[in-house]
Parts: structure tokens; sequence; C-alpha cells
């Protein structure tokens, strides 16, 4: 019962961490400026994907900022334009790629579904 109640919890309080964490942040875009193969990045027995270093360019209010990220696979293009949200106190902080708000409910969806089966599996023993 107790897993059940964790299925249901977790992806809730996951959530909630990513909206607060980046509540207060404000929209831009951003161009990636390069993409580079990280030969250096060893994988896991259970992650098999490759790490690519992607910088980006953008701006705040006429200041340019470029920021390198990581990206466990080639998904991102020289060129391309990439939406990103950026503190405004510290323009240097970023977040890139959020789920979407219908990813996030269906995933928490089916958390509470599997949660809810856990729960009721539990209870009949």
């Amino acid at each position: 019962m107790l897993l059940g109640v964790a299925i249901i919890i977790l992806p809730i309080a996951v959530m909630i961490f990513m909206s607060i964490s980046t509540s207060g942040y404000e929209s831009t875009t951003a161009k990636v400026t390069a993409v580079e193969y990280d030969p250096t990045y060893i994988p896991s027995d259970d992650d098999t994907s490759d790490k690519y270093n992607v910088t980006l360019a953008y701006s705040v209010n006429g200041t340019a900022y470029t920021k390198e990220i990581q990206a466990n696979m080639n998904e991102y293009n020289v060129g391309q334009e990439v939406q990103i949200k950026y503190d405004p106190t510290n323009p240097n902080s970023i977040s890139v790629g959020e789920m979407s708000l219908p990813i996030m409910i269906a995933v928490g969806a089916v958390c509470v579904i599997i949660g809810v089966v856990v729960i009721i599996k539990g209870l009949r023993m």
C-alpha cells in the first residue's frame, strides 16, 4: 500500500518541483551555435546514448549570453531556434526542454492509476 501511495505522490512532487524551480523565469528564443559530440562521456551499462555539448546564444535586454548545455542525443542542429526560460535576476541561469503540460498530465494520470491499483491490491491482501 505504501508503494501505491509513493507511486501517486512522487510524480506530483516532481511536477511541483519543476514548476517551482522555474517560477518567475521568463521565456525567450535561443539559437544553437554549436553542437559537439563529447568523446569523453562514458555511458553506464543501462545508458547507451551519446552525450553532446550544445552551445546556445540568446539575449536579454540587449545583453548577449551564451550557455553550454548537455544533450543525451543529437537532437539539436546549428542554427536551430530553441525556446528557453531564464531567470530575470540571473540570465545565465536557464531551463531548456521542459516537458509539455499534456505529457506531464498523461504521466501523472498513468502513475495515479498504477498507484490506485497497487493500493487496492494491498488492501485485499
